[in-house]
């Protein structure tokens, strides 16, 4: 019996090739997507997973007031310190500031833009960065240093050492 059906369906596919390639690429395309929204998912909830302090990380949102019911992430600078002063369960706080420039100007050589981030000296207390050189306290508490990723520094320097210029 089921040979018998196995035979209808092939002879129908035999019979109507485009409509089944058009079938055929349609399920290839959808397993694909399905796949990739399936490890996109698994690496965004595991991403965290590398902090020893993920558990005692909390992020301060508050009512938009723009939009009554929705939340944003935005807080005046003066909130967190105000909080951890009120509140002994607050250990630490963090505050990072995105800002982007239209380009980066090295010895007379314009690079594209790039996106620049400011953050507390308390970042590496919560987050266990790596430095490959360099020291990132004193690029996060001193006027005029930066921090940059592996990747940035490659793209804008090469693979010479940035430190000091």
């Amino acid at each position: 019996m089921k040979t018998v059906a196995f035979k209808l369906v092939f002879r129908s596919w035999w019979r109507n090739k485009t409509f089944s390639i058009i079938s055929i690429v349609s399920l290839a395309i959808g397993i694909a997507c399905t796949n990739l929204l399936a490890v996109f998912t698994i690496h965004e909830y595991g991403i965290e997973n590398g902090n020893p302090n993920k558990e005692r990380i909390w992020v301060l949102s508050q009512d938009w007031p723009m939009k009554t019911g929705e939340k944003t992430i935005y807080a005046g600078a003066e909130i967190p310190v105000m909080l951890k002063e009120k509140y002994s369960e607050v250990e630490n706080y963090l505050r990072i500031k995105g800002e982007s420039v239209k380009y980066i100007s090295i010895d007379n050589v314009k690079h594209a833009p790039v996106r620049l981030a400011s953050a507390d000296p308390s970042l590496s207390e919560f987050f266990p960065y790596k430095v490959l050189y360099g020291d990132l306290k004193e690029a996060l508490t001193q006027p005029d240093k930066l921090a940059l990723t592996e990747r940035t520094a490659r793209k804008l320097f090469g693979k010479t050492n940035p430190v000091g210029k």
